[in-house]
């Protein structure tokens, strides 16, 4: 039998012919892309003399031709651009419609996003002037929503105000934005408003108003996921006047916040004290405990508490109500 065998002219040949099919293959991606690219162009180059003119309803149809085109490969980046310039115009867009739908603060958020996002684009002047409008045509409680809230800095500073007119206006922003975040039930974001407040402005106009705000909004989260009583505190001594002195004696692995809101608000917190021995009141007068209490006096009347040790999913929460008279007061407590 006869072997077949391969000449060298023949393994030269199929070499050269797999060489030829590798130039007609790249031949033919090329003059694909160089078609796409030639089509690409063209509907770019409209779509954007569209967006210089600032006509995005004229421009938004021309970059979804680039962008809804196949291609192998995006030689002169063009679908890249028209997708940029397509954001921008849908950005505007989006911002004219909340306005419209009565919605200021989220097309202020549109507009900053735009702005932050494109620096150079055509529709920086016009969102610029469209966004001064809405933050001087809007009161703030129209305008707190979860979008303009959470981008409050950059939109009053897109809009043109001054570092001296954020600081007059940021107690209201604080406490429209707090209100909005209540309101909706979301009370941890409107205690990240109050607690950055009070933490940067210990002694300002607002700071009561704010303790207020932060022991309300406390009292209705915990409502909301429950908490542990509270013992009744216990008479220790006469008092006079119209106040009350009460002192905690707490044990606390763990930093605690103590809310007292009725008559006065007070906010104390309590560095942890793991070491300190306290034994809870047992129905007798005072109670054993070392270390120095916490002391409040404030107006008699009737308080809502709330003591809170921990954060996150170690928080531990007490609640009551108390109807404080004049007199002298003891509270023992061993918090996990």
């Amino acid at each position: 039998m006869k072997r077949k065998t391969t000449t060298p002219n023949s393994a030269r040949w199929d070499v050269t012919r797999w060489v030829l099919l590798g130039v007609l293959l790249i031949g033919l991606i090329l003059l694909v892309a160089v078609f796409s690219d030639g089509s690409d162009s063209d509907a770019y180059q409209r779509g954007h003399e569209a967006l210089i003119a600032l006509d995005c309803t004229a421009a938004v149809p021309e970059f979804d031709t680039v962008l809804n085109t196949s291609r192998l490969v995006d030689v002169r980046g063009f679908a890249y651009r028209a997708g940029r310039e397509k954001e921008q115009c849908l950005l505007y867009q989006q911002a004219l419609e909340q306005e419209s739908a009565g919605h200021p603060g989220d097309a202020a958020s549109s507009l900053y996003a735009l702005m932050r996002k494109y620096e150079t684009s055509p529709l920086y002047p016009l969102a610029k002037e469209n966004l001064t409008g809405i933050v001087n045509g809007y009161d703030l409680e129209t305008l707190a929503t979860d979008p303009f809230c959470q981008d409050f800095e950059g939109v009053v500073s897109g809009a043109g105000l001054s570092e001296t007119s954020t600081q007059q206006i940021y107690p209201r922003i604080v406490d429209a934005c707090g209100k909005m975040y209540e309101a909706s039930g979301n009370y941890q974001a409107a205690l990240d408003w109050y607690d950055a407040f009070l933490e940067g402005h210990i002694a300002h106009d607002w700071s009561d108003y704010f303790r207020q705000a932060l022991a309300r909004t406390m009292l209705a989260e915990i409502s909301q996921r429950g908490a542990a009583g509270l013992p009744s505190p216990v008479w220790v001594g006469d008092g006079t006047g119209s106040t009350f002195v009460l002192d905690f004696y707490i044990q606390a692995p763990k930093t605690a916040r103590i809310i007292l809101a009725g008559p006065s608000t007070r906010i104390i917190n309590v560095k942890g004290c793991p070491d300190c021995e306290v034994i809870p009141n047992t129905g007798g007068p005072g109670c054993q405990h070392s270390g120095k209490p916490v002391r409040v006096e404030l107006p008699v009347g009737t308080y809502q508490v709330l003591i809170e040790t921990g954060a996150d999913a170690d928080a531990r929460a007490y609640q009551a109500a108390w109807a404080m008279d004049t007199g002298e007061y003891e509270v023992c407590m061993a918090l996990e």
